[in-house]
């Protein structure tokens, strides 16, 4: 057997000492709205597929989500979860996920994770919602003038602008829910792909708020509007991503799993394939 230091190359901005640490820490941010200032590794579609290793976990979510997205695969499941410990490779399935619906990623670097056949031939919308970067009391200020107050309101916005916020505005700067008929006239029957990344920071935030602590109640209620519409429209996915209970923000991850699990069992009732939890990395990856 050759040694390690024959058959593993480095690259040469390791070499070169130019390596940032905070690259390891990646935002999703870095590929559906990607500053100047952001790693083009993670901004760069075809750059990022060509670093990413093709683990069972992503191979599996892009089969399911672009199979439903694309309206190929009527029976993959419209909710799925991924699971596992922070650094677990959650975050890099949602990148992952971004660019292969821009359809940025050349047909033989996305050959090596899925089938092309499975791409959306129509454009996707995709919304996503990061729980570190929503705040009660300063909201998320957009560049037409909106600030978005709650992650109801930063969805709406991002599925409909300026016209899709105008349906929620009134619950989102009171802190309220709105109706399950908002995501149904946002969402209709076109490719959604919805982006939940890691909710419990959020919902920690809410906890700890004299002034928004109401606020915490009112997530599950939302989430529970919002996933039984992609549950029953034929080409809208949500994608969820959830620490381990072991890990910061245990309590709050608990909470929002029980709130899930309890909503995905009514789901059920109708349809058997509407959730699937993933786990990104496995022991062999």
């Amino acid at each position: 057997m050759r040694p390690i230091y024959e058959t593993c190359r480095l690259r040469p901005e390791v070499l070169q000492g130019e390596l940032r640490e905070e690259e390891f820490a990646a935002r999703l941010s870095w590929a559906l709205s990607p500053a100047p200032s952001a790693p083009a590794v993670y901004a760069d579609p075809a750059l990022f597929f060509s670093r990413t290793f093709a683990t069972g976990g992503l191979r599996t979510l892009l089969h399911d989500v672009l199979g439903r997205l694309s309206g190929r695969d009527s029976s993959a499941p419209a909710i799925i979860r991924l699971e596992t410990g922070f650094g677990g490779g959650k975050t890099h399935n949602l990148i992952a996920l971004a660019h292969a619906v821009s359809r940025r990623v050349p047909e033989d670097l996305i050959a090596r994770f899925v089938s092309p056949d499975r791409l959306p031939n129509e454009p996707v919308r995709v919304a996503a919602v990061v729980g570190e970067d929503l705040s009660p009391a300063s909201g998320i200020r957009h560049e037409d003038g909106v600030t978005t107050w709650t992650p109801w309101g930063e969805l709406a916005w991002q599925l409909g602008g300026l016209e899709g916020y105008r349906l929620v505005e009134a619950e989102d700067r009171g802190r309220t829910v709105p109706s399950a008929a908002v995501w149904r006239q946002l969402i209709e029957d076109r490719p959604v792909l919805i982006l939940l990344d890691e909710l419990a920071p959020y919902l920690r935030v809410l906890k700890s708020s004299q002034e928004y602590g109401q606020m915490a109640g009112a997530v599950a209620p939302f989430l529970k509007g919002l996933l039984e519409t992609v549950a029953s429209s034929r080409r809208a996915v949500c994608v969820l991503t959830l620490a381990e209970a072991s890990d910061a923000f245990g309590q709050e991850t608990e909470e929002l799993g029980r709130a899930l699990t309890e909503l995905v069992s009514e789901l059920k009732s109708v349809s058997a394939r509407v959730e699937r939890t993933l786990t990104p990395t496995a022991g062999e990856d």
